[in-house]
Parts: structure tokens; C-alpha cells; sequence
């Protein structure tokens, strides 16, 4: 529906940020997640947005096949994630350490980008790059209008989606500079970048690691003159402006009700909250950095940085969680 600028990846051979669960299965996670084999005749074929902004339809047959492609530590591919578990989605996940994904995703739309939802199979398949597309993806899948995390209402759906774009384009990668350019060559770093991938990427992970951190590193342009602090003033500006938002006493950046606004900023900016219901593995914050430690106090301490551990707290549901929407 809009051109990311950013989109979900930086330029170069990364696409990542600290958030995904840790683990160090050497194959796909698999979730098949309470209602998976109920079939909703109202969703089956329904209308999707591919990353170029066609528009496609995905059959009846096909529409329970979902394959998500990820890169484990990625804040992006968390919101990915986080958006199929709400909607109860079945999917796999293909989760692989930043750079070793490059092969997998060779030949589908959006370039070197994670995540990737891959949609059925053969001629009739659909693959969405951003995730941006797979949240309203997604949350067109679920039943009750009123649980939906895109409204209806025009003025109010312009308001959640110039958040949403404001989060996807500025705050997001900026999470991701400002958390590499301490954490990359912290001791950290291999845990970091290797969870959730195969034993095969791991082992060569470890071979590559001086590479890895260098290439990741440019990629991210970490090593530009004062990248970091400009990194760290554009994350300060947004947290400011979601406090504002949140200052009248609304429980949701766009009012009464939780949206696409929310799980995008707590997804993208819950690197630098850690909250523990969050989605990457992250080093304990006292074995981080102690100037990284002390911005992460100071923003757990905001009301955008406490906005986003309640959103974790209550909105982060599991597939193995019972079905509720509160």
C-alpha cells in the first residue's frame, strides 16, 4: 500500500536487529497454532498486496501454506512473526544467521530483504517482502472486524499507517545502527547473529565472525562519523513524539484501540526496552555495553519505553495461547 524507503533491510548483506526467540534447532520451527485446520470460507482466496503493489489472489487450496524466511535476530522479521501468531496463522519459520539468508531469498521479489512470507506453491505463489505487507496480510485473516489491527474508519486507518510508516522507516533502522554499533563486536556477537540458525550456518559463522562483523558493520554505515548519535537522536525524537501521543492518557498511540501503530513500534523499538516477552534473544542488560545499558534504562523509563513493555506484557500472544483478543 506504500513504498518503504527503508523498508525492512539495510543496504548490503544484512538485514537485522536484536529480537527472536533462541534456539539453536538446526531446521525450520513449525507452528501449528489453535484453530490452524478450521477453515474460514470468508478468507479463502482472499486479496493480498505483493511487495511491487499487485494485487493477488491466493487459492483456496494453497492459503494455509505459509513459509516465513527470517533472519534471527531481526527486529522486522519479528513484527513478521508476531503478525502470523496474532492471526493464528500455521506457518514455518526458516530462520537464518544475517548474510547466510542471501542464497534462500535469491530469486524472489524484494532483493536481499527479510523477512519474506512465502504464500502456496508452484505458479499460484505469492511471496510478500516487507513486513509491513505481511502485518495487513495477516491481519486480514482474522474473523472479527473489531480485533483487526487496521480500522475501518479512513481518517482513523491514515493515522495508524503514518505511524506505522514513521516506525518502518525511521525508527527501525535506526534501532538497528544504534544497537550494532556496540553489540557487533561485544562478546555477545556470535550468540547474537548465529540464533535460530543451522548447525551447517553456526559453524560457519564462526569461521566468517571477523568478516561478518566488518561487513555488517559498513553495511549499516556504523562506521560513518557520529552514526551512532544520530541514530540515538532520531530514536529519542520518536519515543518524545509517542509520549506526547500517549500523554492525554489513551492507552494506544491512536486512541482507544490497539493497532498496527503499536505492534510496530513495540516490535521495532523493543530492542532498546527488552522486554521479556520479546521475541530475539538479547545479552543480559548487565552484560551489555554500559553506554548502550544506560540509554536502555533511561528509554525502559519513558512512557513510550513502559508503552511498549505493557504491549508485550498483553498483546504478545504465543501460538500456543488460547485464542483471546483483548
Amino acid at each position: 500500500m506504500y513504498t518503504r524507503l527503508c523498508s525492512d533491510v539495510a543496504t548490503g548483506l544484512v538485514t537485522s536487529d536484536p529480537l527472536v526467540l533462541r534456539s539453536s534447532l538446526p531446521f525450520p520451527r513449525c507452528y501449528l497454532p489453535v484453530g490452524a485446520l478450521r477453515r474460514d470460507p470468508e478468507t479463502t482466496g482472499s486479496l493480498i498486496r505483493s511487495s511491487a503493489g499487485v494485487n493477488m489472489a491466493v487459492k483456496a487450496e494453497d492459503s494455509d501454506i505459509h513459509r516465513l524466511i527470517s533472519i534471527g535476530p531481526s527486529h522486522y522479521c519479528e513484527k513478521a512473526r508476531w503478525a502470523l501468531e496474532r492471526a493464528y496463522i500455521p506457518f514455518s519459520e526458516d530462520k537464518h544467521c544475517p548474510g547466510f539468508h542471501i542464497p534462500v531469498v535469491k530469486g524472489f521479489p524484494g532483493g536481499k530483504t527479510c523477512p519474506k512470507l512465502v504464500i502456496g506453491k508452484g505458479p499460484e505463489q505469492v511471496v510478500l517482502s516487507e513486513s509491513h505487507d505481511i502485518l495487513e496480510y495477516a491481519d486480514k485473516k482474522i474473523d472479527n472486524e473489531e480485533n483487526r489491527l487496521y480500522p475501518s474508519d479512513p481518517e482513523l486507518l491514515q493515522l495508524v499507517q503514518s505511524w506505522e510508516s514513521k516506525f518502518d522507516d525511521r525508527l527501525g533502522p535506526h534501532v538497528r545502527r544504534y544497537a550494532y554499533s556496540f553489540l557487533l563486536f561485544d562478546s555477545s556477537t556470535y550468540e547474537l547473529l548465529t540464533q535460530g540458525g543451522s548447525t551447517v550456518e553456526k559453524f560457519l559463522a564462526w569461521i566468517m565472525l571477523p568478516l561478518l562483523r566488518r561487513v555488517i558493520y559498513r553495511g549499516l554505515k556504523c562506521n560513518r562519523p557520529g552514526a551512532k548519535e544520530q541514530s540515538l537522536e532520531v530514536i529519542d525524537n520518536i519515543f518524545k513524539e509517542v509520549d506526547d501521543a500517549l500523554a492525554d492518557g489513551r492507552p494506544y498511540i491512536c486512541g482507544s484501540k490497539f493497532s498496527a501503530a503499536d505492534v510496530t513500534f513495540a516490535a521495532l523499538g523493543g530492542p532498546l526496552v527488552s522486554p521479556p516477552e520479546g521475541g530475539a534473544w538479547m545479552p543480559p542488560l548487565d552484560a551489555i555495553p554500559s553506554e548502550m545499558r544506560d540509554v536502555m534504562k533511561r528509554l525502559q523509563g519513558t512512557p513510550a519505553g513502559q508503552h511498549i513493555l505493557k504491549i508485550y506484557e498483553t498483546k504478545r500472544q504465543r501460538p500456543e495461547q488460547k485464542r483471546v483478543y483483548q
